[in-house]
């Protein structure tokens, strides 16, 4: 889940309809709307963003406007809010890089920099940004953002950079190319003709022609220290205006803080207090004023603004304000000076961020708490609000600069650090603290609270045993947990003082890991109806997002068992409801949804759209240079399946190496075993005898003792098996192999793996066959080819790694046996018509005896010269199908149905549905 923006920061601030104008400075800026930068760099109170924002209002010029802050330091996401700036006065344009920038793992930098440049010049748009505070900005992101936003979209987007010192540009030389405008301090000073009408309409403070001159020579033009001199000066008298102008002098910083203590002593106790407790606010609406003053918010803010207190709005509804930057810096420092509760201030202004949806600026304010005691109180009473939000990195900075012994003897900061480092997948370290985790347990008196760490940890458990490669679930680990959760409701965890989402978001996470782990033990049904009940859940909730997952991980349990009827059924709607609910993908779930696609299309051995799909997730990949080669790992698995069945090894080899160089956080020995076997498979299927014989001794040792047992990933062994069974039903000493065969036949049945079943089928077919047991290789082959067209796949056929004259020969013997269905001689039609090129293994010299089997073709079907959609359809007529049902069924439009059947009563010679439906039947098709 991407972090939200604070879209005040885009907000350009709106100067007083008394500002002084400045028409000499306007001039001087009239030619940023032409260069591709331009630099108003002066230090803090010169007024730069104030004459900036006059300009435009003078000009009527529409700029996009983005206020830095110290909390940009990802290249990313300060991307993403200059496209969103952008977007403000443009909105036609950069929806696609606005929507790719809030992806979890964006495309790199340079990547969205060209889709900027090319969006901007294909619609013609020339944007101007003002980047405000651009000092806060790091060398690193001026170099990776700014300067390529000013080489490559320079023609479109003219940039106005506000910063106290100069960014690392390369002024000259843009200088030389007269590509930069420039105004610096020098040229922001008040000059004597404008300090008059500064003080007389905009600070309305009258001064004598000689006091002006005076006030001017001390502050040097400075705009800030004009501006709160003259709040210093308001109803005074004359004699005390000389005096004042007398005693003014000295550096910058001394003239504020000077000023800044004129400023607060002319203020009564309440307001003066009320605005040093207002300042450890980094930003702040009336509840949080409230909070933290204890005064009525919305009466403060107006108090504030009328007296023109450096109050600067963050919205155009005037909701959020924060105070100038420099002013408040030196409120902040004098509220430290003066007020024994600092800590307790910015201690409160942390916690109401956090418990108000913000915990990133929470955390940043915590940091400013000197007190140990006080830091963790926070943290403990936000423990579950962290949850929601992309801050696990500063949760870690935050619990890790608390005393060691504080953390570890409060479950709910325990609670809190595993939940981060769970999130990194620090599985090491999560089982160092466990056992103290656990141990403080007992601790948490609230009921609430102490269920909630109690399933968690029970959570966490299980979660170690799925790394460890123990799918075992003795104990019931992740369902226990699920059921812990289930007891709770956000009403009881808002009563607690929890954030009431809480208990939505640590279900789900259990009940994704408990629905995968049943997988993996083999036991679909059971997968199946949690999903299916946590798909109605989300629906019921309008968890559009959550829904539209549930639903991609149904889809995939229906293809790992080769149930593609019900997965093609499924996805189109999943398809339909992401259009409805407007879904956007992060990259991560777009390559795993791109994968189900690509796997979808392996199933009915559509092997070019699989390898397509397979290159749009390689080409996700590269995009997004921080997705990891795991998240794609079964599209190259896919596609190196592919490339063995159609004799390419080198491209193999290629996707092997690929796989070899990647990590595997937490699950190494399960990629080890996939690799291995993906290692096998094609040293097999390329006849490499020596490197196979040396896998079968290690899956002897290691993976079939007791494979079928709960603690072993059993659907993932079930690959091994099928390996293992595949190279001896070629050798001698079949009978070997014969009560594996058996228990492996009897588990896919029960627990219902049609694919898996079928893949186990044809290898008692090929030990037949080379037993010269035909009639048994017929029977076990007409199974094999019954799941398939039952499921409507095809991929166990082309797993037997056996060639297509063997297979065409059984298939036909079987078919001439009896009257098939059509839905049987359409799979037949499917599975022969798709055969890979280049399939059957290189170098294979094993007898392959001749089946003395009479094969006897429809001569009618032949003629006609039926397509295989074209059988289908026949098929599915003959059974009674209306048009509409036949369009679901094939997944094609009505349209299409129709022409099918256009085209074979053309064929059949027939003026009707029952004269094709006779037709059909005479031809061997009928309806069962």
């Amino acid at each position: 889940m991407s972090q939200p923006l604070l879209l005040t920061k885009c907000h350009r601030p709106r100067p007083r309809a008394t500002t002084l104008r400045r028409e000499r400075l306007f001039r001087r800026l009239d030619p940023a709307t032409t260069v591709p930068v331009s630099l108003i760099s002066a230090p803090a109170g010169f007024g730069k963003s104030t004459l900036v924002s006059s300009w435009l209002d003078d000009r009527g010029l529409a700029a996009a406007w983005f206020s830095c802050d110290a909390g940009d330091t990802d290249p990313h996401r300060l991307l993403r809010y200059l496209v969103h700036a952008i977007r403000t006065v443009a909105a036609d344009v950069l929806a696609d890089v606005a929507d790719r920038c809030a992806d979890t793992v964006p495309p790199p930098v340079d990547h969205l920099i060209t889709q900027i440049a090319n969006d901007l010049a294909i619609h013609g748009k020339d944007v101007l940004l003002v980047i405000d505070d651009a000092h806060l900005l790091s060398d690193d992101l001026i170099t990776t953002v700014i300067m390529p936003l000013m080489e490559q979209v320079g023609e479109h987007l003219r940039q106005v950079l506000l910063c106290r010192s100069d960014p690392p540009i390369p002024l000259a030389r843009e200088r030389t190319r007269g590509r930069l405008i420039e105004v610096r301090a020098a040229d922001l000073r008040v000059q004597q003709d404008e300090v008059g009408e500064l003080f007389a309409t905009s600070l309305a403070v009258r001064l004598t022609d000689s006091q002006a001159a005076m006030l001017l020579e001390k502050t040097e033009g400075w705009v800030a220290g004009l501006k709160l001199a003259a709040l210093s000066l308001q109803n005074r008298t004359d004699t005390d205006t000389d005096a004042f102008l007398q005693a003014f002098a000295g550096t910058d910083a001394f003239v504020l803080d000077y000023l800044l203590e004129e400023v607060l002593n002319s203020l009564d106790a309440r307001l003066r207090g009320a605005i040093l407790r207002l300042s450890v606010l980094e930003q702040f609406n009336a509840e949080a004023a409230e909070h933290v003053t204890g005064l009525d918010g919305e009466d403060l803010i107006t108090e504030l603004d009328r007296r023109n207190l450096f109050l600067i709005p963050l919205d155009s509804q005037r909701i959020w304000y924060r105070f100038h930057h420099l002013f408040a810096d030196l409120l902040q420092r004098r509220t430290r000076h003066e007020m024994a509760e600092a800590d307790t201030l910015f201690s409160l202004a942390a916690e109401w961020f956090i418990q108000h949806r913000l915990p990133a600026i929470g955390l940043r304010t915590l940091r400013n708490v000197e007190d140990a005691q006080l830091r963790a109180g926070v943290m403990r009473r936000g423990w579950t609000h962290f949850m929601a939000e992309n801050v696990m990195d500063a949760v870690l900075r935050e619990l890790a600069g608390l005393p060691r012994t504080m953390v570890e003897n409060d479950p709910r900061l325990l609670t809190a650090e595993c939940n981060a480092l769970m999130n990194h997948y620090h599985f090491a370290q999560v089982t160092d603290i466990f056992d103290m985790w656990q141990a403080a347990l007992d601790m948490e008196k609230d009921p609430v609270a102490h269920k909630f760490i109690e399933a968690r940890l029970t959570f966490v458990k299980g979660v170690l045993r799925v790394i460890r490669h123990d799918y075992s679930q003795d104990e019931g680990y992740l369902e226990r947990s699920a059921t812990l959760l289930r007891s709770m409701s956000r009403a009881d965890a808002a009563e607690a003082g929890m954030m009431p989402e809480a208990v939505d978001i640590a279900l789900h996470e259990t009940e994704v890991l408990l629905s995968r782990s049943f997988i993996a033990l083999g036991r679909i049904d059971e997968a199946l109806d949690l999903l299916h009940r946590m798909k109605d859940r989300h629906r019921l909730h309008a968890d559009h997002a959550e829904e539209v997952q549930a639903i991609e991980d149904i889809v995939r349990v229906h293809v790992l068992i080769g149930d593609v009827r019900a997965a093609r059924r499924i996805m189109v709607e999943h398809d339909e409801l992401a259009e409805r609910y407007g879904i956007r993908y992060d990259p991560a779930n777009e390559t795993e949804v791109i994968t189900l696609r690509a796997r979808l299309a392996l199933e009915r051995c559509d092997f070019d759209e699989a390898v397509s799909w397979c290159n749009k997730a390689y080409d996700v990949q590269k995009r997004e240079r921080y997705l990891r080669i795991v998240q794609a790992f079964n599209c190259y698995q896919t596609e190196q399946r592919i490339a063995c069945m159609r004799g390419d090894y080198g491209r193999a080899h290629e996707i092997l190496d690929v796989l070899r160089t990647a990590s595997y956080p937490g699950l190494q020995d399960y990629f080890t075993e996939a690799l291995l076997l993906m290692e096998t498979w094609m040293a097999f299927m390329n006849g490499e005898d020596e490197t196979v014989d040396h896998w079968l001794v290690r899956c002897e040792r290691d993976y079939l003792p007791e494979w079928n047992k709960p603690k072993h990933q059993i659907f993932g062994r079930i690959g091994t098996i099928g390996l293992y069974l595949n190279v001896h039903a070629r050798r001698s000493g079949r009978e070997r192999i014969s009560g594996l065969l058996a228990e492996a036949l009897d588990f896919t049945k029960t627990h219902q793996m049609p694919r898996q079943h079928a893949e186990f089928l044809l290898v008692r077919m090929m030990i037949a066959v080379h037993e010269q047991r035909m009639d048994e290789a017929v029977d076990a082959c007409m199974d094999a080819l019954a799941i398939c067209a039952r499921y409507d796949m095809t991929s166990p056929f082309f797993n037997v790694f056996d060639r297509k004259d063997t297979v065409t020969d059984l298939i036909n013997a079987g078919l001439n046996r009896r009257t098939p269905s059509g839905d049987l001689v359409a799979a037949a039609e499917r599975i022969l018509g798709t055969w890979p090129e280049g399939s059957g293994r290189a170098n294979d010299t094993a007898a392959r005896p001749s089946l003395n089997i009479q094969l006897r073709l429809n001569p009618d079907t032949q003629r006609l010269d039926l397509t295989p959609r074209e059988i289908e359809t026949l098929a599915l007529l003959v059974q009674g199908n209306t048009n509409q049902r036949i369009a679901d069924k094939l997944y094609v439009s009505l349209a299409t149905v129709k022409t099918h059947l256009y085209n074979l009563y053309q064929k059949l010679g027939v003026g009707n549905r029952a004269e094709a439906i006779v037709r059909a039947r005479g031809l061997g098709i009928s309806d069962r």
